[in-house]
Formats: structure tokens, sequence, C-alpha cells
């Protein structure tokens, strides 16, 4: 069974998954928000988005041929590197696509030829600001480097549209597990301080014109290899998604013609934790210690390993359920427009 083969087992294994959830008390869209303070004068419809811009962190990153490996797609070193420059299959950290290539459909080649573009400008590795929390390695690039990276090098570069737009943003990952161990701040002080930067430089991107924005919280890394369940950690997590709920509302508050939207990752990552046997899962709280190995896939018992979906933290399904979310915000867009065509079509009877 090649790799490629597995991918496409997957794909239909989450595809008939999916059925299931729709149904089920897990369903995933109760942990989207849509914010509206108030409401922009269109609705936002996920049908109409043709263009991602991806800024993040390991959660969210494709490797790229001209991008840093296992880092990123593109280090945007020429002029018009963008444009010759593809991702790489299942070159993520999820050992395959991520939520950004499944919510696209665009999980390898030049990404202009997807039918939903996926630029992702996201770096594995990445805090918000190097200026508070040092990087990872000299050549990590940041949030605020990141927004510097695409005003410079995408937003007059590549064809977009901003009603065909989407910007997304999953920060605040590596933020959280850098100072999880500091004891001289006040988190709450700190982290305002923090996601004020944050969201100075998610205006630059309004500034460009775009006007569809979704961000995601932090999840519960408590829960995950090495978390070790800590309750202190959790209640740090916990701090720094208040912290940037609050700066979600401002900013839809200052921006009432954008459509913001938030995915409450670390309720929904709980939800399918605490749920794990009934979804398939055999172990919540380890990675098998070969998991990168290139036969993982097919040859995982010879490293005395399950198999990689039945570990919850490397399996693609959370990030999988996202798209669900936004496949059924779509069914729910395409059925209300139905409505409203029959009800005005009766009504000129």
């Amino acid at each position: 069974m090649t790799n490629r083969f597995f991918f496409q087992y997957e794909i239909m294994f989450f595809q008939l998954l999916t059925t299931w959830i729709l149904c089920s008390l897990l369903s995933p869209w109760q942990y989207l928000t849509v914010l509206a303070l108030p409401r922009p004068t269109t609705d936002f419809c996920w049908n109409n988005i043709d263009t991602l811009f991806v800024f993040g962190d390991s959660y969210s990153y494709v490797e790229g041929r001209l991008g840093t490996k296992e880092f990123s797609w593109n280090n945007f070193t020429s002029p018009g590197a963008v444009h010759h420059d593809p991702i790489l299959v299942n070159k993520t950290s999820a050992n395959g696509p991520n939520w950004a290539e499944y919510l696209t459909d665009c999980y390898e080649g030049l990404p202009q030829r997807c039918h939903k573009k996926l630029y992702d400008i996201a770096f594995a590795g990445a805090d918000i600001d190097p200026v508070l929390i040092t990087k990872h390695h000299p050549y990590t690039i940041s949030f605020v480097e990141q927004i510097e990276q695409w005003k410079e090098n995408m937003v007059h570069a590549v064809p977009w549209k901003t009603q065909n737009t989407l910007a997304t943003f999953w920060m605040g990952i590596n933020d959280v597990g850098d100072t999880s161990s500091w004891t001289n701040i006040s988190f709450p002080t700190f982290y305002n301080e923090l996601i004020d930067i944050y969201f100075n430089h998610v205006d630059k991107v309004y500034d460009q014109n775009v006007r569809s924005f979704l961000f995601f919280n932090v999840p519960p890394r408590h829960r995950s290899p090495g978390g070790d369940n800590n309750t202190t950690y959790a209640n740090i997590i916990q701090t720094f998604n208040t912290v940037l709920n609050e700066h979600i509302g401002v900013f839809q508050s200052k921006h009432t013609d954008a459509h913001v939207m938030l995915i409450n990752a670390f309720d929904l990552f709980n939800k399918y934790l605490d749920n794990a046997e009934e979804l398939g899962f055999k172990d919540i709280s380890n990675f098998c210690p070969n998991s990168t190995a290139p036969d993982i896939n097919t040859n995982y018992e010879s490293y005395g390993c399950l198999p990689p979906y039945e570990y919850f933290w490397l399996s693609k399904l959370v990030f999988f359920l996202i798209v669900v979310v936004f496949g059924y915000m779509s069914d729910q867009q395409q059925e209300e427009e139905k409505r409203r065509r029959d009800n005005h079509v009766r009504s000129k009877q």
C-alpha cells in the first residue's frame, strides 16, 4: 500500500465518518462563532471564496519547493517566486494533508492552479512577536514577519478580490508553550500586550482590503503528549484564549464591514478527546515514537505502533472537522438561498 493510496483511503474514511458526525452530538459547527456587531451588509459565503491567505505556525504550514524544508512554503527570496513554487504533497506537520489543504482541496502543485488557491505564509515554530518571545531558530519567521512578507511579496503579486478572499490566523500555540514556565510575569497583562501586537498586524491585512477573517484559538495542549494534563498549563491556555476572544470582539466592533469568525479549537479538541473511543481512537496521550518514518503508514507494526489514524494527536481527523464546519455552513447557505428564491417566486404568483 503506497502512501498515496493510504492518503486516498483516509479521505474516504473521513468522508464516511463525516456523515455520522453531522447527525451526532459531536457536531463541529457548534464550535464556530461568527461575530457580527453589527452584521456586515452581506453574509459570508464559503462557496464564493477562491483564495486563502494562511498565517500561523506548524499547525498551518505547508512545505513548498522554495520554502524552508519542514517549516514553510516560500522564503520570498526573489521577485515572482510565489508564481513558481509548488506545494509538496503530504509535507505538513500532520504527516499528510493539513486543515488548510483539506479546506481548499489544494494538496500539491502550484497554488494558483487550485480551484481554491492556497497561499500559505505560515512558518512552523512561529511565535507572534520575536521582541517579546525569542525565536526557536534564527531562521524562524514570526507572525509579525509573516505579515510583512505577505505585504511585500503577495498583496500585489497574486490576483485576488476582496469578496472572494479569506485570511486565516492560527497563532498562540508556541507563544503559550514558550511562556508557560515563566514565573516573572502576569499572564493576563503579558498576553494583552502580545495580542495587542497580534491585532495591530491583523489590522494591516484589513488595511489591504481583506474583509473576511477566520481565527483559531489555542487547543488543549495540556492534553497532548508531554502536556501531562497539567492544570497550570491548562489555565494559562485559557487565559490566552480569553484575551484573544476579547481582541477578536474589539476587532469586529472596529471593522463592522468585516466578516469575523472564530473556530474554538480548545472546546472542539476537548470534545473529541472526551469521546475518543467512540470515534475509534485508541491512544490520546502519545505519539508513535517513529511517526516520521517514511513507511509508517504501511509498516507501523514493525515500529511497535498502532495505525497512525488511531493516535488522536497523529490523526488528521480534527483538521478535517474544520472542513466539515465550512461544508455544513455552505450547505446551510445554499438551502437559505433556495428558500429565498422559492419565496420570491411564490410572491410573484
